[in-house]
């Protein structure tokens, strides 16, 4: 019964049942990414409104440096991910 009680606390305390951007981004990514989707990956969401992304290659953080208007938006369309303003590239 211990355990039932920790992973009530745990679900509590972090809030894991709430809707969170994060989880709406992992269950999204293939529509806002589209056919690259498989290249690039999201890394955190930083100071509630930057979410930042790793891609595999230099060209690939090129065409989303282009294409970065647009996928703010696709992401600001989803539920719980009206406060991403920022999308930072990592290569």
């Amino acid at each position: 019964m211990l355990l039932d009680n920790l992973l009530v606390l745990l679900t509590e305390r972090y809030k894991l049942e709430e809707p969170s951007a994060e989880r709406t981004l992992v269950e999204h990514w293939g529509e806002i990414f589209g056919s690259i989707a498989g290249r690039c990956n999201p890394v955190r969401i930083k100071d509630d409104h930057t979410l930042v992304v790793s891609v595999t290659n230099q060209t690939l953080r090129s065409e989303l440096q282009f294409r970065k208007r647009s996928i703010i938006k696709k992401i600001q369309s989803l539920p719980n991910c009206k406060t991403v303003r920022e999308l930072v590239i990592r290569g």
